[in-house]
């Protein structure tokens, strides 16, 4: 009894120390994420120090030739310009899509207003500078849904989440009481009576642990979820339901069937941007 005293403390263990390799990958992989939008920032900032000084450039080139010559001079500023406006446009969509890729909706939309204010310094066509301010104005409002679906979504969740943590830890803090048996017999039947001795399983033995770790595993969900990543977030409860499945609790059977209905919560998409199918 001991020894699988034992075994069963090593592969809690075990489990517990996977839930944290998990939690320490997801810090690492949002770090380098971050890098990257930073490094994306930086480009984008270095191009548009370099539109500001051309055009600074071309309007003292404009100037100094008035001054000395009446006689007009090579239409190249339109030229030099009109290559930069789609290379600005495209830097700023890509740090929006980013930002929407991290779940900063807040940034996604700061750029997006950005973008369209900035939309009358570059050098574009008339219809062309309409056809952006609609599509952003567009782009927009498919966001603002988005975000008010997906937080509608993420509190449902979140209610039941903490709904089961609740369960969870009244259930940890009672131990397994097996069903009573038929109270139809008589005095001398429950008297005299012989019950087959019968070895718990193992996770009845544990049991308070193992709910232990379900209660963990619904945090970490929680946060893969939080995060956007829907299809870990369905993977981390298929986890949590097989392990479930262990006991023979019929309150944990409730608890089960709640946790299939939030895996069975269908993914609310993130909007694709109008702006970049524009530009190409």
């Amino acid at each position: 009894m001991k020894k699988l005293l034992i075994v069963l403390v090593v592969i809690a263990v075990v489990w517990l120390a996977k839930l944290s390799f998990d939690v320490f990958q997801m810090n690492a992989q949002n770090t380098e994420l971050l890098q990257q939008q930073t490094q994306l920032q930086q480009q984008t900032a270095g191009l548009n120090d370099q539109l500001v000084a051309m055009k600074r450039q071309l309007g003292t080139q404009a100037t100094t030739s008035i001054g000395s010559s009446n006689a007009p001079q090579p239409a190249t500023d339109e030229l030099t310009i009109s290559i930069q406006p789609v290379v600005v446009i495209g830097q700023q969509l890509d740090l929006i899509e980013f930002a929407l890729q991290q779940q900063e909706f807040g940034v996604a939309l700061d750029k997006l207003n950005q973008l369209d204010q900035q939309l009358a310094q570059l050098s574009l066509a008339p219809a062309l500078r309409m056809s952006l301010h609609q599509v952003i104005q567009k782009d927009r409002e498919s966001l603002k849904q988005y975000v008010t679906a997906r937080q509608a979504q993420l509190d449902k969740v979140k209610n039941s989440l903490q709904a089961l943590d609740k369960m969870l830890e009244k259930e940890i803090q009672q131990p397994y009481v097996k069903q009573t048996k038929n109270k139809d017999q008589t005095f001398w039947q429950r008297w005299i009576q012989i019950e087959s001795v019968q070895t718990p399983s193992p996770a009845l033995m544990q049991r308070g642990l193992v709910l232990k770790e379900i209660q963990l595993r619904l945090i970490l969900a929680q946060q893969i979820l939080n995060q956007g990543q829907y299809p870990q977030f369905q993977q981390e409860l298929t986890e949590i339901i097989q392990i479930m499945q262990q006991l023979p609790d019929p309150s944990i059977k409730q608890m089960q069937k709640r946790v299939l209905q939030l895996k069975d919560t269908p993914v609310i998409s993130i909007p694709h941007l109008n702006t970049r199918a524009l530009i190409g």
